[in-house]
């Protein structure tokens, strides 16, 4: 399956508002695959490489921009060796979740437009589809 099949299949579930795969090895930090016309189809490799920082205190402090999307952290766990990623919730938007699960070479970001069935870390219905 190739990654644009894989953004198709997530975006037919109807519970996702956006959605990309993004490269995050240095240097080929980059968009994979993105939902056509999605705000998350812009993200920048200086996006990912802020995502990606071992230092993560301008995150918690300032927030990051997605896309062009201000948004805030809610949950860091990228250090979590078993499920590392982090949950963002978009400022200026009631209830837009944004899931970021990490793999080896690249991450998933699921934007879900409603706040609920997540796993309790405020990425709301996108929670679910970072893996």
């Amino acid at each position: 399956m190739s990654w644009d099949a894989y953004i198709q299949n997530l975006m037919a579930s109807g519970e996702l508002e956006d959605a990309a795969i993004c490269g995050c090895t240095a240097g080929g930090e980059y968009v994979w695959a993105s939902h056509p016309g999605g705000c998350l189809s812009s993200i920048t490799p200086q996006e990912i490489q802020q995502l990606m920082s071992k230092d993560r205190n301008e995150l918690m402090a300032k927030g990051v921009i997605l896309g062009g999307m201000k948004c805030l952290l809610i949950r860091d766990g990228m250090d979590d060796e078993q499920e590392p990623s982090m949950d963002l919730k978009a400022k200026g938007h009631d209830c837009v979740g944004i899931t970021i699960a990490k793999s080896n070479k690249g991450q998933s970001l699921p934007m879900s437009d409603d706040d609920d069935g997540g796993g309790g870390g405020g990425g709301g219905g996108s929670n679910r589809y970072g893996w």
